[in-house]
């Protein structure tokens, strides 16, 4: 269950009295796709006890008359404990159908896509839950929490899977569920039992005995299996000790080892040949590591059938996809092995590729698109079963600049949104100014830094900052030239631009340097003594390898 200290830092909020409950229905409404919780302060219709109740809205209702939001309660502030994981159905002060009456309704925006796929059903709506269930069925599992009236006229609270959903005669509609404690249903129940909607009338029943339900309805709560909780873990990825070796005892990776935080981009950084293909194939279980392990999203790696659902991967190579086929088509096709129903998957499509900036090419042939709108094609099939880890080979390789910094913009669209994680290789080092972390690979040494961009940057003499040069035009040689500058540690060769590291006053260098270069006749544009060291230069700096820029 949520608690206090999963709410985000930020979050909207809102406040309304019970006498005002149109008004907090037009705020939900208003906020469309966002996840919303809310502190209910109100009244048991059916005990007169007051109660304080925190939760996550699930549903709520505007038909005909009926005014009311159907609340999944994470936190008991105050009231009977039995509250916790109840669903409760929440109306205005002046409620009479409703299970609490608010005095007080606080409404939290958490400012996130809701990404919730359970849903909800009051029991006279049975015959809409039976419709949806079936259909889902044919795909995947689905669990229930149910609260009803069972034969012996108690209330009940039970959690099961749907292993039936079928419409009866004078379309009545019923669930067969298998419980997970037959005993809370009645002494006599077996494992299997058939429920009915709350107004089904009894004697309508009677004539069909037959299928007579174990439990009317009164709310019911379905999560498919693509729908149950994900990992709260701090961390999304840990890797530790990853080692892999070949034949020849020839290590391709060597005691490899990070922590990725969710919700959280890390970028890796290294030349070919430097082992960041093979870590990522051991990371997901492509390869088995000589040593070492890796878990994602609390789960071993070796464990491929369970692992699969948690991760997204896109490959640098797109010719895997359907060229003949549409991207929408793509989707569903690569979607299926998730257990995702068609409908759903065209859903979620059809968001992403609007989402993608390429919605208008869903009906095109994949072949037919650029080469940008061929990777966000790939990156809309790898996120449809929305993964806490979005893993991607080089997605801007090939791109020229702008395009590269779309992408990038896309990527960072989707972890803010979705709240994916996300493991970016790229040949780019400036591309890790994008990322939360940074692993830095090369040949024979394997990952030799990792941490965020601006803990990487300040571990550099000058901490983050080198004097900056601007000559009149290009002057090999400057490294050697200043070699003999007393305090300077590193010079930076990058066209007219030098840049000089030292862990001396930066003003006072730049004094010094500006001294040498006029020495020798050489023209300067202009100094910065203080100017801020990008990604690119660390790269080089720390293993003497110039990468494309």
């Amino acid at each position: 269950m949520e608690q206090l200290a999963d709410i985000p830092v930020f979050v909207e909020k809102n406040y309304f009295a019970g006498s005002r409950f149109d008004d907090a229905l037009d705020w939900i409404e208003q906020r469309g796709d966002r996840e919303i919780h809310a502190q209910i302060n109100g009244i048991m219709r059916t005990t007169g006890v007051e109660i304080s109740v925190e939760g996550r809205v699930l549903d709520i209702q505007r038909r005909g008359r009926r005014r009311r939001i159907a609340l999944l309660v994470n936190l008991v502030l105050n009231g009977p404990d039995n509250l916790q994981g109840m669903m409760l159905t929440i109306g205005s002060d002046k409620t009479e159908r409703e299970e609490v009456a608010a005095t007080q309704l606080i409404l939290m925006n958490w400012l996130r896509r809701n990404l919730n796929d359970d849903f909800y059903y009051d029991g006279d709506h049975i015959d809409h839950a039976v419709k949806r269930v079936s259909e889902l069925l044919a795909y995947t599992d689905v669990d229930i929490n149910l609260w009803g009236i069972n034969r012996e006229g108690q209330e009940v609270s039970i959690k099961g899977t749907v292993t039936n959903a079928r419409m009866e005669r004078l379309r009545v509609g019923l669930l067969e569920i298998r419980v997970q404690e037959p005993r809370a249903v009645s002494e006599k129940a077996t494992k299997v039992i058939t429920v009915g909607g709350r107004e089904t009338a009894p004697e309508i029943m009677r004539e069909l005995i037959s299928i007579v339900p174990d439990v009317n309805a009164k709310k019911m709560l379905f999560i498919p299996a693509y729908a149950r909780t994900r990992s709260k873990a701090e961390n999304v990825v840990v890797v530790d000790n990853l080692t892999v070796t070949v034949d020849d005892n020839f290590d391709i990776i060597r005691d490899v080892s990070f922590k990725l935080p969710s919700g959280q981009i890390m970028g890796i950084i290294g030349e070919s040949g430097s082992g960041k293909s093979t870590a990522i194939r051991a990371l997901i279980g492509d390869i088995i590591p000589t040593q070492g392990h890796s878990i994602i999203g609390g789960i071993d790696s070796t464990n491929r059938g369970q692992v699969k659902t948690i991760f997204g991967f896109v490959p640098q190579d797109l010719s895997y996809m359907y060229q003949n086929f549409t991207p929408l088509e793509n989707i569903i096709e690569f979607g299926k092995q998730y257990g995702l129903p068609e409908a759903e998957l065209v859903r979620r499509g059809k968001i992403l590729l609007r989402e993608l900036g390429i919605f208008e090419k869903g009906n095109q042939s994949v072949k037919t698109l650029s080469g940008g709108e061929k990777r966000r094609a790939s990156i809309s099939i790898a996120m449809v079963h929305r993964p806490q880890l979005l893993i991607l080979d080089e997605p801007t390789s090939g791109l020229d600049p702008d395009m590269r910094s779309e992408l990038w913009d896309y990527l960072d669209y989707l972890n803010r949104e979705y709240g994916t994680s996300m493991i970016v290789v790229t040949h780019y080092p400036g591309e890790g100014e994008y990322c939360d972390k940074v692993g830095v690979f090369m040949r024979e040494r394997s990952l030799v830094a990792y941490g965020s961009p601006t803990e990487l940057k300040a571990s550099l003499p000058g901490k983050g900052y080198a004097v900056g040069i601007l000559l009149k035009q290009p002057r090999p040689g400057i490294a050697t030239l200043l070699q003999d500058v007393p305090g300077i540690i590193h010079v930076l060769e990058r066209g007219e631009l030098i840049k000089v590291f030292s862990e001396h006053p930066l003003m006072e260098m730049a004094e010094r340097v500006t001294r040498k270069l006029q020495a020798q006749d050489i023209e300067i544009k202009s100094v910065k003594p203080k100017m801020g060291v990008d990604m690119t230069d660390y790269f080089i700096l720390i293993t003497g390898r110039q990468l494309e820029v």
